[in-house]
């Protein structure tokens, strides 16, 4: 078991799909439900890779604190990004 005081937890955000800053401001609420975010990078693009005829990355870095043991936060940030309209496809 993991205590119940909060640790800081860093994620990084990418799409590359549609309207990726609205994306990207999406999957931020929708984290801030779940999470205490600290602190937001700004919005950096950068190239695709293994697939490079495909847009470029919209991406951002949240530092976040939570009280989730790391599964559980897993299991909730698959679902977001599910609830979000991510298909699984290739893994890089």
């Amino acid at each position: 078991m993991f205590p119940t005081d909060q640790i800081t937890v860093f994620l990084g955000l990418g799409t590359n799909l549609g309207n990726r800053r609205a994306n990207l401001r999406r999957a931020v609420t929708a984290l801030e439900q779940i999470l205490t975010v600290q602190a937001i990078s700004p919005v950096y693009r950068t190239a695709p890779w293994g697939q490079p005829d495909q847009p470029y990355f919209f991406n951002l870095c949240l530092k976040v604190a939570t009280s989730l043991a790391p599964l559980s936060l897993l299991a909730q940030l698959k679902t977001i990004e599910t609830d979000l309209g991510r298909r699984p496809s290739h893994r890089w």
